[in-house]
């Protein structure tokens, strides 16, 4: 495992060699020893809550990871095993007179457990990822295809899941497959959430754009205007963005994504309503214009 390289006699040899002597700070080298295991465990445990958030992102590379975490908690807990093997046969050859060794073997064998106990719990975890990622794939290929309930449930579900690609690549099947049907807009838009979602702004952008002008009249129409103007707004994209959201307004006052779009434009302080300019007709004369974003 990267990283563990404490040999078992090696921790043996430090005990000994603190157990004996009497030079300041001896304990030093228990600690590190202890330490050296912990941060091992810190790490996995790390990599244990990347896999439960990423599990469905990529079923080859998840099943990968799991592979490697499985083994490298089973090499810590070998490793363990044999630490904790030479420390009682340590302690059976070092005499009683050596003051506090035996405390101090105690102690090293507690933090030992400890570590132990965390790596079961570990194990348990990656069992129960591969028992997940079991499920999620026989659900999978059990999905009809040719339905368009389950096409565009599976999609849905990968969307909550996390696993925006193939939630993509589902509802793309869907509008491949049942363009005329009335969960064609939702697809589109779940599509531009995807990308957005994976920080693929510009081309959520595109979608949201693509729902609007294949859809006009569609209940998420006006849902995919507020989305386009805030993300240009998070694209630093400020006029576009404010353009965006005040047309929305103006063709849905009423909706309440015209109420976020409003929030929003408060937000930035900027009217709700484009202001109003003059421009120059001719000497000592002007005419005012509505200036359309």
């Amino acid at each position: 495992m990267h990283g563990m390289n404490l040999t078992a006699a090696g921790l043996a040899a430090a005990l000994l060699i603190t157990a004996g002597s009497a030079i300041p700070g001896a304990d030093k080298a228990d600690r590190e020893a202890i330490e050296k295991l912990q941060s091992e465990v810190v790490v996995l445990e790390r990599q244990i809550r990347n896999l439960q958030e990423s599990i469905d992102r990529s079923n080859g590379q998840t099943t990968t990871l799991i592979t490697q975490v499985s083994d490298s908690v089973s090499v810590a807990t070998r490793e363990i095993s044999r630490i904790q093997s030479v420390l009682a046969d340590t302690q059976v050859k070092v005499t009683g007179g050596l003051s506090g060794f035996d405390a101090r073997f105690l102690a090293v064998d507690s933090a030992l457990r400890s570590i132990n106990e965390r790596l079961g719990r570990t194990l348990d975890q990656v069992t129960s990822l591969r028992e997940a990622l079991s499920t999620s794939e026989a659900a999978r290929r059990s999905m009809d295809p040719t339905d368009p309930v389950q096409l565009f449930s599976a999609a849905y579900g990968d969307y909550l899941k996390g696993n925006f690609e193939l939630a993509v690549d589902q509802f793309r099947q869907y509008l491949t497959r049942f363009p005329a049907l009335e969960g064609a807009d939702d697809a589109q838009y779940w599509i531009g959430e995807s990308l957005q979602s994976q920080g693929k702004s510009q081309e959520a952008l595109n979608e949201f754009q693509s729902l609007i002008e294949k859809y006009p009249h569609g209940d998420r129409a006006v849902a995919a205007k507020l989305k386009r103007g805030l993300i240009l707004l998070q694209l630093n994209q400020t006029d576009a963005g404010v353009a965006e959201l005040r047309e929305l307004i103006g063709a849905q006052p009423e909706s309440p994504e015209a109420v976020t779009a409003k929030q929003q434009l408060e937000q930035l302080g900027v009217p709700v309503k484009a202001p109003r300019e003059t421009r120059s007709t001719g000497p000592g004369r002007t005419r005012k214009r509505t200036t359309k974003p």
